[in-house]
């Protein structure tokens, strides 16, 4: 019995033991978190906006600006103490939170600043230059003020910015110094075309204009260049010098005329000098396809504004996509002039005008045509008329034909000597041939 008890006594002990209250595990405190705030808040800005991040307690900040998550490290993260700052200068989705030294994170937070463009009254972007200006000065005019912007080695791009600008359009024009002498003139050196470009300080999102891409003897991506040199060996003064790229069938016998002079009065333009024989030119953004570049020496004469012009249908260049042609010309040093009398059967009423049309063609050398224009006036005591011509940069010891279209053949002179010009085949005789040697011509004609 003694022995039965003292075995049951550890079994006794353990229960007793086992008895009162179980110890209670209390978890700790969790660690402080940090509120962060940004500023300034969201919003839409303009040129760059710098924002910083605060926080309320001593903490580590993590953000990002392209929407990714702050908590994945990774290259494009930003972390810093507190009063972190941030300079954007893009569209950016911002996100961000913070870290205390004790581990306490809050919550990803995100933002988002809308970029509207650059500083208001600004304008920026890109010279491309290309061709003919290459390795000269380029300047940029806008609204007429000159900025230099130096000069490029090789095809390359000069970058520009203009600010200060009002609410309205305003026209960009870069410019090539084409003959180096310092100065940036449109109409004598060689300049691009004129970009427009339009503020509206009232509103953010038109109140800059960024990437403004301006082409200087190059043509944008995808389009067509034909450029050369006219050489005019005995350069006339103050005219006016133009190319033109005509389709193919603009010379043609069908051709509309009133379009055609048109178009020759249009394109790549500069103004003679007197001094400069050789004028590099540049045709750009050309849609691919054939064409045929027609140079224009436009000045006064005699009797009013005459126009000489050179084609070559039969060397057309056909361009494809990004490719630049070339096509050189040269005028001659001949000046051609003279009297022309009409003797109508019977004096005509009001003013009788007319165009004195000279034209030279050959398979090397193509077309040359100068139309003459000339006012005619009443001989005294006679129905005769007469009156001047003169036109100049005639090829040398070449053959011209020469015709008269007057008013009084119940047409317009001009189209219709400008028809007969182009037209190798034209059933209309001439009126006088005249040879040109080395020298100036002086040829009347008189026209039953």
């Amino acid at each position: 019995m003694m022995a039965r008890t003292a075995a049951l006594l550890p079994l006794a002990c353990a229960l007793a033991c086992s008895k009162g209250p179980y110890p209670v595990k209390v978890p700790p405190e969790p660690p402080p978190v940090a509120k962060t705030t940004v500023s300034p808040p969201p919003s839409v800005f303009t040129g760059k906006l710098t924002i910083r991040f605060e926080t309320d307690r001593p903490a580590t900040v993590f953000a990002t600006t392209d929407g990714s998550d702050p908590r994945v490290e990774a290259k494009g993260r930003l972390t810093g103490a507190a009063q972190l700052s941030v300079q954007l200068d893009r569209t950016s989705v911002v996100s961000f939170f913070s870290r205390t030294p004790e581990g306490g994170e809050e919550t990803v937070q995100t933002a988002t600043y809308t970029r509207a463009g650059g500083e208001p009254g600004s304008i920026s972007g890109v010279v491309v230059v290309g061709g003919l200006a290459v390795q000269k000065e380029i300047a940029l005019s806008v609204d007429g003020a000159i900025t230099r912007l130096g000069k490029v080695n090789a095809p390359g791009e000069l970058r520009f910015s203009a600010t200060g600008l009002d609410s309205g359009q305003h026209r960009l024009v870069a410019v090539a110094d084409r003959n180096g002498d310092g100065n940036f003139w449109p109409l004598i050196d060689y300049a691009s075309d004129t970009h427009a470009v339009t503020l509206d300080l009232k509103d953010p999102f038109k109140a800059s204009a960024e990437n403004v891409r301006i082409y200087l003897g190059t043509s944008q991506p995808g389009l067509a260049t034909i450029q050369g040199t006219i050489t005019l060996p005995d350069p006339p003064v103050g005219q006016n010098l133009s190319v033109s790229a005509l389709k193919s069938d603009a010379l043609g016998a069908s051709a509309d005329m009133n379009a055609l002079l048109q178009q020759l009065q249009n394109g790549y333009r500069v103004f003679t000098n007197g001094t400069d024989k050789q004028y590099p030119y540049a045709i750009t953004d050309l849609e691919p396809g054939r064409y045929v570049p027609v140079p224009a020496l436009m000045g006064f004469g005699a009797g009013g504004l005459a126009l000489n012009f050179i084609a070559n249908p039969f060397k057309a260049l056909n361009l494809g996509p990004g490719e630049t042609g070339v096509a050189d010309f040269a005028y001659g040093p001949v000046g051609i002039s003279g009297t022309v009398t009409l003797k109508p059967a019977q004096a005509p009423q009001g003013i009788v005008y007319g165009v004195v049309a000279a034209k030279h063609a050959s398979f090397t050398e193509g077309m040359q045509a100068v139309l003459m224009p000339a006012v005619f006036l009443p001989q005294t005591g006679t129905t005769d008329l007469k009156g001047s011509y003169a036109g100049s940069a005639l090829r040398a010891n070449a053959s011209f034909q020469v015709r008269v279209f007057t008013s009084l053949e119940g047409q317009n002179p001009l189209t219709a000597a400008l028809a007969w010009s182009i037209n190798p085949f034209a059933g209309l005789p001439p009126q006088a041939t005249v040879p040109t040697g080395s020298s100036d011509v002086k040829q009347d004609i008189t026209v039953p």
